[in-house]
């Protein structure tokens, strides 16, 4: 799932005394307000979800079909990785 900016829709949200104090906080130090904090943290709370979600299916897809030895190069693997730094500077 990609998140785009869009319209923005209010939503009516209940927390507890302690998130509200430590959210104002954050308010305070970084200049920002608390939807824009809210925003950015459910933002990272859903791509968390989704990369979790999407490893369970990795490994199921893995646990159903075994990857053989044959079909592990390891010589392509690691042409592959070193094309990928070369691309991206590397790490």
């Amino acid at each position: 799932m990609v998140m785009t900016a869009s319209a923005r829709k209010q939503v009516l949200m209940q927390l507890n005394e302690d998130l509200v104090s430590e959210l104002d906080e954050w308010v305070a130090r970084t200049g920002r307000n608390r939807s824009d904090l809210a925003r950015e943290a459910l933002g990272d709370l859903l791509r968390k979800f989704h990369a979790a979600d999407n490893h369970r299916r990795d490994v199921e897809g893995y646990t159903k079909f075994p990857q053989t030895d044959d079909e592990w190069d390891e010589e392509l693997f690691n042409e592959n990785m070193r094309a990928l730094d070369a691309e991206d500077g590397g790490w």
